[in-house]
């Protein structure tokens, strides 16, 4: 035997088994090739491929699937991160559903707690962008595309607050065409994300469909900014609509009780318009603030910078607070409508 056939033997027998080929009925953790991206001048110019990582996520899959093909949902995770009241509730209910699952962990890929004293959940929110989770979106898309098991006709995606804000860049046809030009998402869903969903330079979208749900005593809604930014995501060639869930607040799965937190203690970005543009600008139109984000920074450079912006340069556009915590019938009434939603595009 050569020496190449032999290298190439090792090579492989010693691959992570979630880099070989996916089999039928496999499921749990499964990685994938991703990136430190951070901002979008990054992404353009090439850079963020100077950042490789091995992407955390885990797939559910619902009983008994043997060689069939269903549908996919790929979660991604709020600024708190994967929790199993959350997320991974998410996940199974969706198994019952009939289809697969797939939880991101775009905290643990880069290596960032969001537990703990002193705020750390800032410090990831610093670190990591939502254009990180963006990215992510797509490279496990390319990845999971691979399953046997998975309809690749048949993939959505959904997002939950901070995660629920990359699901609008996700839709840009650009920042597809460079992660993932042969895979596609059929439609997105954002629960309790954010207004500001302005991200780059939006001129053709991927044409899938955006569904955003809030609940109606959420702070983080802003009718005015909302109506302005799904106006050019319209205009771009996706659908938009809007589900109000009736008294919700903001994290209703929470395993704790509805209460106030007042912005000093959880930012509430009610009347902020963010902006993140191809060239790495940070725009805020409220306050008419903006920062230059370069491809060529470090990262502790760059998260910084956007630490700084985000937490104390923009305050004067935050609301009040909000109301977070547990509801179980808000909970419930969203459970019933992403089966509605769903059930159009999947079954």
């Amino acid at each position: 035997m050569n020496k190449i056939l032999i290298f190439i033997i090792i090579f492989f027998s010693t691959m992570p088994y979630s880099y070989a080929n996916l089999e039928f009925g496999q499921k749990g953790n499964i990685e994938f090739e991703t990136y430190y991206t951070f901002d979008l001048d990054s992404l353009y110019k090439d850079t963020y491929l100077n950042r490789p990582l091995k992407g955390k996520g885990t797939l559910y899959l619902p009983k008994n699937i043997e060689k069939k093909k269903i549908p996919l949902m790929v979660l991604l995770h709020t600024s708190g991160g994967v929790k199993p009241n959350r997320e991974i509730k998410y996940a199974k209910h969706f198994n019952k559903l009939g289809y697969a699952s797939y939880v991101i962990d775009t905290y643990s890929t880069r290596k960032c707690n969001p537990s703990g004293n002193s705020s750390p959940w800032k410090n990831c929110i610093s670190k990591i962008t939502t254009i990180d989770y963006a990215t992510d979106a797509y490279q496990a898309l390319n990845k999971l595309s691979t399953h046997p098991n998975i309809n690749i006709d048949k993939i959505a995606l959904i997002g939950f607050s901070y995660g629920a804000n990359a699901t609008a860049l996700v839709l840009d046809s650009n920042f597809k065409k460079v992660l993932s030009p042969n895979n596609k998402y059929l439609f997105h869903i954002s629960v309790y994300g954010d207004c500001f969903l302005n991200y780059g330079d939006l001129q053709k979208s991927t044409g899938a469909d955006f569904h955003f749900i809030i609940g109606t005593k959420d702070m983080q809604y802003n009718k005015k900014i909302c109506n302005k930014n799904f106006s050019k995501i319209r205009s771009a060639g996706s659908n938009v609509s809007e589900h109000f869930l009736q008294d919700g607040g903001h994290a209703f799965e929470a395993e704790y009780p509805v209460q106030w937190l007042p912005s000093s203690e959880y930012p509430t970005f009610t009347n902020c318009d963010l902006q993140f543009l191809n060239d790495g600008t940070y725009m805020e139109s409220e306050t008419n603030n903006k920062i230059k984000i370069n491809a060529e920074d470090d990262l502790k450079k760059k998260s910084k910078l956007r630490k700084e912006f985000i937490f104390k340069t923009i305050k004067s556009c935050y609301g009040k607070g909000n109301w977070i915590g547990g509801q179980g019938k808000v909970l419930k009434n969203n459970l019933l409508l992403l089966e509605e939603i769903t059930s159009k595009y999947l079954n």
